[in-house]
């Protein structure tokens, strides 16, 4: 009667007496009793080298290399996570709360305000971008502030303030405001300069806005080039979009 014992993982009298001919450089096969293997493996076992309740969780395990040809498709590495932030530029259309006597009027990139007056004037000049991205991966974006490019090197253009809030409307009429930075001494010059404070959530209903007072003498002009709004996800699980 052959004696076949499966010791691990498939590892058996037969594979053991194999190896023992290959080791030893012997084409005869070695007739090994299954008594012999069997106190050959007993003694393997009292070593630690075969135990029969050997296990791991994924836990265990600190550091070192996956010995696997691929990674399981639930193992993200490194260079494939990203934080979620995101940026998102835009160059226009700015308008004035008065296109007649100070017109914001658009190039082909970049805007320029002017003061068609003789008088000095402080005009503000409004922006709501069309399409910020209010949410990703199905969670709520924050808005968390914007890099503004503008100049005014003019010598009778000085900027009085920048201000970024979010508005949330749930009708024509109403609305709620949330500021997340006003700026009431913004550098002068040509510049790219960051505004950022707190942080406001951005929903369904929610859209950014931005705006700044500038002081212009008269026949005096006013540039602003790129503006960048920056977003970051938040914990809040983005609002399902309304029923049509």
């Amino acid at each position: 009667m052959s004696l076949r014992l499966s010791l691990v993982k498939g590892v058996t009298i037969q594979m053991l007496g194999r190896f023992f001919e290959e080791g030893f450089g012997t084409t005869r096969a070695w007739p090994l009793s299954a008594v012999v293997m069997l106190a050959f493996m007993i003694g393997l076992a009292s070593m630690g080298c075969v135990s029969s309740n050997h296990t791991h969780s994924g836990e265990d395990i600190k550091s070192g290399k996956v010995s696997e040809a691929r990674i399981d498709d639930s193992i993200a590495r490194d260079k494939e996570i990203n934080s979620g932030k995101a940026t998102y530029t835009v160059f226009g259309p700015w308008l004035t709360d008065n296109q007649t006597a100070y017109p914001a009027q658009q190039a082909f990139i970049g805007t320029t305000v002017k003061n068609e007056l003789q008088s000095e004037r402080q005009p503000v000049v409004g922006l709501t971008p069309s399409s910020l991205p209010s949410s990703l991966n199905g969670k709520s974006m924050l808005l968390t502030g914007v890099e503004l490019c503008y100049d005014t090197r003019e010598e009778e253009a000085k900027l009085n303030y920048v201000e970024l809030s979010t508005y949330s409307t749930t009708d024509a009429i109403s609305e709620t405001t949330k500021s997340v930075v006003r700026d009431d001494s913004p550098p002068d010059g040509n510049v790219c300069h960051m505004f950022s404070g707190t942080p406001q959530l951005m929903g369904t209903n929610s859209h950014a806005h931005l705006r700044m007072s500038v002081l212009l003498g008269g026949q005096t002009s006013f540039y602003i080039r790129r503006t960048t709004f920056f977003l970051e996800p938040s914990d809040t699980p983005a609002a399902p979009l309304y029923a049509h």
